[in-house]
């Protein structure tokens, strides 16, 4: 199996409007799923592929994840506290994993269990919403 390593990367460092949309796309998340104030304080760490860090500037400590799986991941949800995302997407794609990731926030809070079909479909309906896009 393929194995895949990302790397974190300092927000401060990326695209101001690339961040900003992406915490548009989050903050409406919430909104929407009603993530606010009910303990659940999603926020977005910034990955890239590790054959891509070179480009970026990684976090104070270089942090490291060693994914075994043989996609090339989006973004993904592994803690209450964060979604990771791919910072080297194009800034609908960011958008996508950021609501995408944000379902499975949702999910895991309600107990229910992580369903891929159900969060794309959620991430498509709320850029389209966001971006003025007939659903």
């Amino acid at each position: 199996m393929t194995r895949y390593v990302y790397a974190e990367v300092d927000a401060r460092r990326l695209d101001a409007g690339q961040l900003a949309d992406a915490e548009d796309v989050l903050d409406e998340a919430r909104s929407q799923l009603d993530l606010t104030g009910r303990g659940v304080a999603v926020a977005i760490r910034w990955y890239v592929r590790s054959e891509l860090a070179g480009e970026y500037e990684l976090t104070r400590y270089g942090r490291r994840l060693d994914v075994p799986d043989a996609r090339k991941l989006s973004g993904w949800y592994l803690d209450r506290g964060w979604v990771a995302v791919r910072a080297d997407q194009s800034r609908r794609d960011i958008a996508l994993t950021v609501a995408h990731e944000a379902y499975h926030a949702w999910q895991e809070h309600h107990g229910k269990p992580l369903d891929e079909a159900s969060a794309e479909r959620f991430a498509q309906r709320l850029v389209a919403h966001l971006q003025g896009e007939a659903a």
